[in-house]
């Protein structure tokens, strides 16, 4: 296995070791049952509402530059790419931008 494909494999097992290190440093019994009584509503409080926001900030982004033909798609996937970003590094919202701006760049043929 080569190139980004390994990377992904070697990011998933470290995140799983890490959770199941957690778990099993912080009494597994009671963790266990917390997340079972979690309800199913839980995930369509938490999923649906940030979805509808990204959906909506997306099409802010397709009619604030409306003379561009860029698919609501690769718009949608570049706003996610670069909240994570935003999310998962130390740049705070500003490093983000810059993977979106790049994402979106005019590609020469």
């Amino acid at each position: 296995m080569r190139g980004p494909g390994r990377w992904r494999w070697l990011l998933l097992a470290s995140g799983a070791a890490l959770l199941g290190w957690l778990i099993l440093r912080n009494d597994p019994i009671a963790v266990l049952s917390e997340v079972a009584g979690l309800s199913w509503r839980l995930l369509i409080v938490l999923v649906f509402p940030f979805s509808v926001v990204v959906v909506l900030d997306t099409l802010g982004w397709r009619y604030a530059f409306s003379d561009s033909r860029v698919p609501f798609r690769a718009l949608l996937w570049t706003r996610i790419v670069g909240e994570a970003v935003n999310v998962t590094t130390p740049t705070a919202s500003v490093g983000g931008e810059a993977v979106k701006a790049w994402l979106l760049r005019p590609t020469s043929r």
